[in-house]
């Protein structure tokens, strides 16, 4: 399932970039950590580029990141929202579609493109947690997907 999750996700970053012509390099910041001037990367982004220089500091994050937002966010947003939406006239996939937009825009500090990749990536996690029944398959996904790009941010910068 985590593997399927990654590579789906991956997909659908790849069609979209290729669809729209999207420049990763607009929204991937400088060795400084800075946003390039073409565009915003977002403040998370920027923070993590900035701190990947920064081995110790970076494990730190690398926890918050991989293990505490996920599952902060996945409690809120498809544990306690999702619950209690889902039991309104929304239903399940109402309820997905409102509480992945909720969550998108609790990232509105991230470029238009990294926001809508987030709402895609809701709609994904709603559908797990109706198809197998259990957030935890959220959590890890969400968790696996956070510190597999946070490894990929420091790697890069370390190289």
């Amino acid at each position: 399932v985590i593997a399927g999750f990654l590579a789906g996700m991956y997909a659908v970053i790849m069609v979209i970039v290729m669809l729209l012509g999207i420049d990763l390099t607009q929204y991937t910041p400088g060795p400084d950590g800075k946003s390039p001037d073409s565009g915003s990367a977002g403040l998370v982004k920027e923070a993590m580029f900035d701190l990947a220089n920064e081995p110790r500091l970076f494990v730190l994050v690398l926890l918050s990141v991989a293990v505490g937002a996920p599952l902060a966010e996945e409690l809120v947003f498809r544990g306690q929202l999702f619950a209690a939406l889902s039991q309104t006239r929304l239903g399940f996939a109402g309820t997905t579609f409102v509480t992945s937009l909720g969550w998108a825009m609790l990232h509105a500090s991230e470029p238009w493109l990294s926001i809508g990749l987030i709402f895609v990536m809701g709609l994904v996690l709603g559908y797990l947690l109706v198809r197998f029944g259990s957030l935890w398959v959220t959590i890890i996904c969400h968790g696996v997907w956070n510190g597999v790009y946070s490894l990929i941010i420091f790697w890069g910068l370390a190289a």
